[in-house]
């Protein structure tokens, strides 16, 4: 009887711990469920464009609500899933609720762009680089250090393969190469021109007693009013030979215009200017004309540039590869192209200059210290005149007193050349000279008795008691002005 008790017993004890397990693993799952429904309940998601996610349901589900419908969607699969699918990157909120209307699920879900496979392509393209991308509504941000602008310059295109129309690409990286860009222009200009001219001008006039008058002209009025002899217009430095002639009843009058005349002109300019790189930089030295502007019965005034004038935008690809859209000009004010405009009742009149302007826009690419002619131009033109009286003409030898020549031409030779140079700056400010350095102004002594605008006094590597010899800057007229 003893035994069966107590095996009895050990029958109940065992019982017992079984049971105390079983209420103990109740308790436990009860717990676990709840927590579950809660994180369920306000979840935070954050899935890729053009992909899904399924979320695990807690309850049936008997109506969903998408605040944003351009920026997710969600699809029921039975009681137990839900299947969000991101459209748009943006954020927005999800509801789902039972047959009583108690909120089951409240998703928190954001949609970025497709920045896994954003990274995996160019992490292929560029296993070195470190750059990270972020995405939000408005578009996608790169941050990151690239070895070489050509390299973000890559980064950005790839990345804009992954934005859909009207997103915006934001580039915060920075590079560490050195990004300012030194660009040296010459503009280099000759000008020749010949002009042979050989008029002849008659005025003849003939009175007879019974009062009739007959004469001939050609070319133009050798006299004045006044009754002296008439400067060309056309051509005020030609020379002329005059003679007349009169007896009371008749006048003659000759003019010879003669010229021979032969002109040689340069232009040199070299602007030089320094920009950051994808910054523009640009700068003038010169000035701005006013041009009267007619507007109905009113003039108003407009200001027109002229001068040297440069402007450059350079683009660092790589680390001896620069990119230029650059745009030098020279212009210049034009006396032959002048317009008289009248002013006030008409009586007088104010001569507006035309613009002489050489001109190139374009877009190079250069190596660090390379040179490049943009543009060039070589223009010839060549003008021939010949005019004479009809009739008179054909007479050996006195018809050429009756024939007027003229013979013109001008020719130009024009260049334009760049040279960008990647550089940093100085530490050293007085490394840097100036045109204006060891300036020595003359006195009023040796302007009058030696004609010297600037004293004599030498510099030469630095030194201001070393001896003068070739090669040496003088005064304050800048490097290009010597003795």
């Amino acid at each position: 009887m003893m035994s069966l008790f107590k095996i009895n017993t050990s029958y109940f004890h065992i019982f017992f711990k079984i049971a105390h397990f079983l209420v103990l693993a109740s308790v436990l799952s009860t717990n676990t469920y709840a927590k579950v429904i809660k994180q369920q309940k306000n979840t935070h998601v954050t899935i890729e464009q053009n992909n899904a996610e399924a979320i695990p349901l807690t309850e049936a589900v008997s109506e969903v609500f998408v605040a944003n419908p351009e920026i997710a969607d969600i699809q029921l699969n039975g009681p137990s899933t839900a299947y969000v699918f991101g459209k748009k990157s943006g954020n927005t909120t999800i509801f789902a609720t039972n047959k009583s209307g108690k909120i089951v699920l409240k998703l928190q879900l954001r949609v970025t762009h497709n920045l896994k496979q954003l990274d995996k392509t160019v992490q292929s393209s560029f296993p070195n680089e470190k750059v990270k991308f972020d995405s939000t509504p408005a578009g996608i941000i790169i941050n990151g250090k690239p070895s070489s602008p050509l390299v973000a310059k890559n980064i950005e295109n790839i990345a804009s393969g992954f934005m859909e129309k009207g997103d915006k690409l934001t580039n915060s990286m920075v590079i560490n190469s050195p990004t300012q860009i030194l660009l040296k222009v010459k503009i280099a200009e000759i000008n020749r021109s010949v002009l042979h001219k050989f008029d002849i001008n008659w005025s003849a006039l003939i009175n007879s007693p019974k009062n009739f008058t007959f004469g001939w002209l050609m070319g133009r009025e050798p006299m004045t009013a006044a009754g002296g002899f008439q400067r060309s217009s056309s051509i005020p430095q030609s020379n002329s030979y005059g003679a007349q002639y009169k007896n009371g009843n008749s006048t003659y009058a000759a003019l010879l215009d003669a010229l021979d005349q032969e002109g040689l002109g340069t232009v040199l300019a070299e602007p030089n200017l320094i920009a950051a790189s994808g910054e523009t930089a640009s700068f003038l030295v010169g000035g701005e004309i006013p041009y009267p502007v007619p507007q109905d019965r009113n003039v108003t005034i407009e200001f027109k540039q002229f001068g040297i004038s440069l402007a450059f935008t350079p683009t660092v690809l790589a680390s001896n590869m620069i990119n230029l859209r650059v745009r030098p000009e020279v212009s210049e004010l034009d006396t032959q192209n002048s317009i008289n405009i009248p002013i006030a009742d008409g009586t007088a009149s104010v001569s507006v200059p035309g613009l002489k302007t050489r001109r190139a826009e374009t877009s190079v690419e250069l190596g660090d210290g390379q040179s490049l002619a943009i543009a060039g131009l070589i223009s010839s033109s060549v003008a021939n005149n010949y005019s004479s009286l009809p009739g008179v003409d054909n007479i050996p030898i006195l018809g050429a007193l009756f024939r007027s020549t003229a013979f013109k031409r001008d020719q130009t030779e024009l260049v334009i050349i760049v040279t960008p140079y990647i550089v940093k700056p100085t530490d050293h400010p007085t490394d840097l000279s100036l045109p204006t350095d060891n300036i020595r102004h003359a006195s009023a002594l040796e302007t009058l008795f030696f004609q010297r605008l600037n004293r004599v006094e030498c510099t030469f590597l630095g030194s201001d008691n070393a001896d003068c010899k070739e090669g040496c800057f003088y005064g304050a007229a800048g490097f290009n002005v010597s003795e």
